[in-house]
């Protein structure tokens, strides 16, 4: 961060709107094209979602 800060990289960030990106993000995923489980760390039944959210982890994904 130091490094971008003294170069004067701007970082911006904020939630996006993802149902407008969902369907091609899906169809990169059907293609083989795209990997989520390289960013899931674990898949979570929902009813343990509490326990899941106050242990730290990198990317949950809870189901339903």
């Amino acid at each position: 961060m130091l490094e971008l800060y003294t170069r004067g990289v701007r970082f911006v960030t904020g939630r996006v709107n993802s149902r407008a990106v969902l369907p091609h993000v899906l169809a990169l995923i059907a293609d083989g094209r795209l990997h989520p489980e390289v960013v899931t760390s674990e898949v979570v039944a929902w009813d343990d979602a509490p326990r899941a959210l106050a242990s730290p982890s990198l990317k949950p994904v809870f189901v339903r």
